[in-house]
C-alpha cells in the first residue's frame, strides 16, 4: 500500500501502532521544512530544507520500527543490556529530529528578517510546527533517558546533544 498521508494518519491513530510521538515529531519537522522551503529564495537553504524534509519523512516510519524493536526486546527474555541497546537505537530518531529542528530554527530566523510581517503567516506556521517538533522530541528523549538510567548509552546521548548545543532541552 502506498504511504499516503491518510494511511500514515490511520497508522498513528491505530491502537497498537508504534508510530506515535516520535513519528509525529518527525512529521511536524517535515511540514515545517516544506513551508520554509516554499518561502525561501536562497538556493542553499532550499537544498538543505529539501534534505531535512525528506530525512524527516523517512524518520516518520523509521521511528516506529525502531521503537517496536525496543519494546520487543523488553518483552523477550534477553539481558537488560539488549533492551538498552535497542532503546538507544530508538532514541536516535528523536535525537536526529531535534537536531533538524535546530537547523530549521536558524533558517526560520533568517527568513523572519527577510519577509515583511504582513506576509509571515506561513512562516509563523512553520515556526509553530517546529516548536511542537522540538518539544515532542525533547519529551521522547527525556523519557527514553529515564528508562535507560545511568548507562553508557544514555551518557553518550547526553554528550551528543550537549555538543550540538541542546543542553537545557534534555535533562542531564
Amino acid at each position: 500500500m502506498p504511504e499516503t498521508l491518510e494511511y500514515y494518519l490511520d497508522e498513528v491513530a491505530r491502537r497498537g501502532s508504534w508510530n506515535g510521538g516520535g513519528s509525529v515529531a518527525a512529521s511536524a519537522a517535515a511540514l515545517s521544512a516544506a513551508l520554509l522551503e516554499k518561502l525561501s529564495v536562497d538556493r542553499r537553504h532550499i537544498q538543505k530544507l529539501r534534505r531535512i524534509r525528506r530525512a524527516c519523512l523517512a524518520l516518520c516510519w523509521e521511528d516506529g520500527r525502531l521503537f517496536a524493536r525496543a519494546i520487543a526486546a523488553s518483552a523477550q527474555r534477553h539481558p537488560r543490556s539488549f533492551f538498552l541497546r535497542a532503546l538507544a537505537r530508538a532514541t536516535e530518531s528523536p535525537c536526529r529530529v531535534l537536531e533538524y529542528s535546530g537547523e530549521l530554527s536558524a533558517i526560520e530566523k533568517q527568513l523572519r528578517r527577510a519577509i515583511r510581517p504582513a506576509f509571515q503567516s506561513d512562516l509563523r506556521c512553520a515556526a509553530a510546527l517546529n516548536e511542537a517538533c522540538r518539544i515532542s522530541a525533547c519529551v521522547l528523549i527525556e523519557t527514553n533517558l529515564l528508562w535507560m538510567g545511568k548507562v553508557p548509552q544514555a551518557a553518550g546521548i547526553r554528550r551528543r546533544l550537549a555538543s550540538a548545543g541542546r543542553r537545557g532541552h534534555v535533562p542531564q
